[in-house]
């Protein structure tokens, strides 16, 4: 679900306090934050996953770009709710705020955890190292993991700053060695439901 810098799904007249001048999403977080009022947020996450479900795609979980879902406690209760009329599992973070969320909508994640900026520099090596740090800390249970993987394309580089993250994560998720990193922590991918 996404509540910046897009074209909204309702029209921006119903969610006033979400849109700028143009009718686009606002894009600044702070700007957001002072703006947002949960039921306008609630609206357009709903029509956001409506308008997915009638393409026929299941939705295996809900996250929020950005992660405004779970940064901003007064969307706390819009997520969760939104989880709940779906039943669809959350993307959570690990933080024992979360853990009435959980039980309240099954099948949402123990944690969300991803590798975005490197400390040291960004290369595949050095990516596979920092994936290789966090899946370690994991432990049992459902875990979701973000990431940017993007094919080295002319267009995907002209049109993010992050490219060069994107390129690695991609050359890294494609290659015998990621398939050999999940082995040695025991992890299984798959689907969040049941």
């Amino acid at each position: 679900m996404i509540l910046d810098g897009d074209r909204p799904v309702l029209d921006p007249a119903k969610i006033p306090g979400l849109v700028d001048d143009n009718g686009f999403l606002l894009q600044d977080g702070r700007e957001i934050r002072k703006r947002l009022k949960p039921d306008e947020v609630f609206n357009e996450f709903s029509a956001q996953i409506e308008a997915i479900q009638k393409r026929g795609v299941r939705i295996s979980h809900l996250d929020s770009h950005r992660g405004f879902c779970f940064l901003i406690p007064k969307l706390w209760s819009v997520y969760r709710e939104l989880g709940r009329k779906y039943t669809v599992p959350l993307a959570l973070p690990k933080n024992f705020m979360f853990n009435k969320t959980r039980k309240q909508v099954p099948g949402s994640t123990d944690s969300l955890i991803g590798v975005y900026d490197l400390k040291e520099e960004e290369n595949v090596d050095n990516r596979y190292n920092a994936y290789d740090r966090m899946l370690a800390r994991l432990g049992a249970g459902t875990h979701y993991c973000f990431s940017h993987p993007s094919p080295p394309t002319r267009s995907v580089q002209d049109s993010f700053g992050d490219f060069q993250i994107r390129a690695d994560d991609y050359a890294l998720f494609l290659s015998p060695e990621w398939s050999e990193l999940l082995k040695k922590h025991g992890i299984t991918l798959s689907s969040f439901r049941k």
